[in-house]
């Protein structure tokens, strides 16, 4: 198969995890919809859910790129959010 096809259908899965992990993480920062949490959504989020949603402590270390204000913006939006959970 061509590797710039498998190189698509890879970003497409991953896009669809981190959209899924960012659901969860929005979920579980708001007390009233902690409890509906779907974590069925992706592997990445099937993975997580104990360290997410379970009696556990979670460490998450961001990482930032110099001159990419978008992607800090949202990283940092993420942090904020996985503090309250």
């Amino acid at each position: 198969m061509d590797p710039e096809i498998l190189r698509l259908r890879e970003g497409a899965t991953l896009n669809r995890g981190l959209l899924a992990f960012g659901n969860c993480i929005r979920a579980l920062s708001n007390p009233s919809t902690a409890e509906l949490v779907n974590y069925g959504e992706s592997m990445l989020t099937q993975i997580l859910a104990q360290a997410l949603g379970g009696n556990s402590y979670l460490l998450v270390v961001a990482c930032l790129r110099q001159g990419d204000w978008e992607l800090n913006k949202n990283t940092m939006r993420h942090v904020a959010e996985l503090q309250q959970v």
